[in-house]
């Protein structure tokens, strides 16, 4: 308060961002005069990404005028990226739409985004075709303002964890065998039941077909099972627990 007390102070920029720039005595206007230092503000940028081991995916050309306007060019990649003559290409396509009014006083090149980058080896002629790199076209499409899209694998446990319970629990097997004897019978004869006709006909039947099964699954016999079941039901409310009613919460006597 009243500027007495210590508050540290944020850079609007973080110290790890690389950037060069050049100045000007006297301002630049021409179109083949930016493109000149821009092209060498790229190779000094090259160079330090170089340095680092790293490869640039975001690069921001600003633009300082004469009248203290701002204006600021971007550029990004599908990957990273370390090759001048293709970020010069990149720049030189985006500098037209400068507008460098009374005069450009300062431009400044800097790498937003970067990510490590080793060093390629260049393929020899002698060496079979190899397969096309489409990140050039990426590239063009994508500074020029349209979308484009990268599909992309992404790590997942869905299909893990389903495959993982039988060693979780020894009551289950270790394939599905028994379940597709189980659902063959059921997929062959529901084209011959007329309820099975519509979605409701066909979700009662397969809650119907389900419990049937936890009833051999559970050495329950179906026929006593529903006959307790349809006496007792009628006698709960509809929010009622009916947990005990079950398959496997009938009593084996009573199954018996």
């Amino acid at each position: 308060m009243f500027g007495r007390v210590r508050e540290p102070i944020d850079p609007i920029r973080t110290p790890e961002l690389i950037e060069v720039s050049r100045s000007f005595a006297e301002p630049i206007g021409a179109a083949e005069t930016i493109n000149k230092y821009v092209g060498r503000l790229i190779t000094q940028l090259v160079s330090e990404l170089q340095r680092k081991g790293l490869g640039v995916r975001r690069t921001d050309l600003i633009v300082e005028k004469v009248d203290g306007v701002r204006q600021a060019i971007r550029a990004g990649t599908a990957k990273p990226a370390r090759d001048i003559a293709w970020l010069t290409k990149l720049f030189r396509d985006r500098t037209e739409k400068i507008e460098p009014g009374f005069g450009i006083e300062k431009l400044t090149l800097v790498a937003i985004m970067t990510e490590p980058l080793g060093d390629e080896q260049r393929s020899s002629s002698l060496v079979g075709d190899t397969d096309r790199d489409i990140t050039p076209l990426i590239d063009i499409f994508g500074n020029r303002g349209q979308r484009v899209y990268r599909i992309a694998p992404v790590a997942s446990d869905a299909r893990t964890q389903y495959l993982t319970h039988h060693t979780e629990d020894g009551r289950m097997p270790i394939d599905d065998n028994l379940l597709e004897r189980d659902i063959r019978i059921f997929a062959t004869g529901r084209k011959s039941w007329l309820f099975s006709d519509t979605v409701d006909g066909a979700r009662a039947s397969a809650i119907v077909y389900s419990l049937m099964l936890t009833c051999r699954a559970c050495g329950v016999e179906p026929l006593p099972w529903l006959r307790h079941v349809l006496t007792e039901l009628p006698q709960r409310t509809e929010d009622a627990d009916i947990d005990d009613l079950l398959p496997f919460n009938f009593p084996k006597a009573t199954a018996a």
